[in-house]
């Protein structure tokens, strides 16, 4: 009757080994996102209204990425007018969303990666006139 012990022991011993080995975390791809992306942009200005640029791209060029962070330069088109805007990024842990911090004061909060090469990025402000825009870019 010795084995019965011994066996419950061991059983003992290999579940504990068991559950030290394992992990509750799973390490998520961090994805590349330099490069340059384009699209359209689609909005709301107070005082404007619903606005759209059918005529004008926009784009995005991610100049550095370490881990999940990374930065680059806006360029667009306002009111005819050439704009660069400088702005730096977080990816979030699940590797599917970031949030960028633009060097004009406003917010890109709720972006997503569609695919590799595609994302979309809702920017806001809340300056005068405040505004909110749904972009859609596909890298180049």
């Amino acid at each position: 009757m010795k084995v019965f012990p011994v066996f419950l022991v061991t059983l003992f011993i290999v579940i504990i080994v068991a559950g030290c080995s394992t992990t509750a975390t799973s390490e998520t791809t961090v994805p590349d996102l330099t490069g340059t992306w384009t699209g359209s942009m689609t909005g709301y200005i107070n005082g404007t209204g619903y606005v759209s640029y059918p005529n004008s791209t926009m784009t995005m060029v991610v100049e550095n990425q370490t881990g999940r962070i990374f930065w680059g330069t806006m360029r667009f088109t306002e009111d005819n007018t050439p704009h660069a805007v400088r702005f730096a990024g977080a990816i979030s842990r699940d590797g599917k969303s970031f949030t960028l911090t633009n060097g004009d004061g406003g917010y890109d909060t709720d972006c997503t990666i569609v695919s590799q090469n595609e994302i979309e990025l809702v920017y806001t402000t809340d300056t005068p006139p405040f505004i909110v825009t749904i972009d859609s870019l596909k890298r180049a």
